[in-house]
């Protein structure tokens, strides 16, 4: 009798990993991949979905089709909430909007690029992001409406140009920021000058970024830095493509969450010279 032979046999949580790498390294081969048999076919599926993004990003679901997918309504509201955690709004109007994180409710990572109606964001009980990036000021004056959302948020990143240090949006701005329990990080376009409120105003603050412009001044000047005195505060240039930024964070990567992170606990080691330094320079290697 001629010797039995064995196809070799991986074990299944090696293969679900050799697969979902493939899809990542080589997204064009999905299609063909998806055919192999049924358990790859929901592996894929699953992952497929993860991270949707603008068109041209890699390892990212094309935003404008699932858009289409969502609108289309080919598709049960369950099989995006349970598929979509990372998702970058870059266009679109308020009603649309509305119905995409109507399906995607599970999300813990979304940008929201446009200027949303705070009706959007209204009986969405299941829609508890933990990290938001929002243009903010057409929500100041309705918290109530969006509440449920900002629950759990830990890291706000405010898109749009607040005028902090007067005007009429700053009481309300601290009045909110008050309401924010999870909060431990906050990047704004604006915050030296209000830097010691913000911080009173959020009793878990861990990180506090001031963003600035790629053609404002930097270091930031000297009458700026006197307003604030905290190793948790972050002077940051903008000089980085935002969407790609948002997907190197999806992936655990160095985004400017993660280098604002690392130079406070350099600070706290002592590592940054001098101490006072609240910006990063090339040198720091972060």
């Amino acid at each position: 009798m001629a010797p039995t032979t064995f196809s070799p046999v991986l074990p299944p949580e090696l293969e679900r990993e050799i697969f979902e790498a493939t899809v990542y390294m080589y997204p064009e081969i999905v299609p063909s991949l998806l055919l192999v048999c049924h358990r790859v076919h929901d592996w894929i599926i699953r992952i497929r979905y993860n991270t949707v993004a603008p068109s041209g990003l890699q390892h990212t679901f094309p935003f404008h089709v699932l858009r289409q997918l969502v609108l289309s309504k080919s598709k049960p509201a369950s099989f995006f909430r349970d598929r979509v955690h990372h998702l970058f709004i870059p266009h679109g109007n308020s009603l649309e909007t509305r119905d995409i994180l109507f399906s995607c409710s599970a999300v813990q990572n979304i940008a929201i690029m446009l200027r949303a109606a705070p009706s959007v964001f209204s009986d969405l009980p299941d829609f508890q992001p933990r990290r938001l990036s929002i243009r903010l000021v057409p929500l100041l004056y309705h918290v109530n409406l969006c509440r449920s959302t900002f629950a759990l948020v830990t890291h706000l990143h405010v898109l749009d140009f607040i005028p902090l240090d007067s005007g009429p949006h700053m009481h309300t701005w601290f009045s909110f920021l008050s309401l924010l329990p999870s909060l431990t990080h906050l990047a704004v376009i604006i915050a030296t000058r209000v830097a010691a409120d913000i911080f009173a105003s959020c009793a878990n603050l861990q990180v506090l970024i001031h963003l600035e412009n790629s053609w404002g001044p930097f270091p930031p000047e000297e009458t700026e830095r006197t307003f604030v005195d905290d190793e948790r505060f972050v002077y940051m240039v903008v000089d980085w493509d935002y969407p790609n930024d948002w997907v190197t964070g999806t992936k655990g990567g160095m985004n400017f969450w993660a280098r604002a992170d690392r130079f406070i606990a350099m600070k706290r080691r002592g590592e940054i010279k001098p101490a006072s330094r609240c910006w990063i320079e090339d040198t720091d290697g972060v």
